[in-house]
């Protein structure tokens, strides 16, 4: 079976068809969810390590990296729920 184009039309396609590719496209979104969660776990255990142990600031982090010092501030006091 073919990979759906999410830019094509499925208009010429019959109802096997479609619903193969619905399948496809629900394990694809399934896949990249969980990549997401590891990478997410990832960038927390990084961000919790700069301020645990280099002391560095949530501001600073927020400011290296583009995110809110609210958001850096939430990650690391989620400890122990990875």
């Amino acid at each position: 079976m073919n990979i759906p184009d999410p830019k094509e039309s499925y208009d010429i396609y019959d109802e096997k068809d479609l619903l193969e590719y619905l399948e496809v496209s629900i394990q694809e979104l399934k896949d990249i969810e969980k990549i997401n969660k590891e990478w997410l776990g990832i960038r927390n255990r990084l961000i919790k390590q700069l301020y645990e142990s280099l002391s560095m600031s949530p501001t600073v982090i927020g400011n290296k990296v583009g995110m809110s010092r609210q958001m850096i501030h939430r990650i690391i006091k989620e400890r122990g729920k990875e």
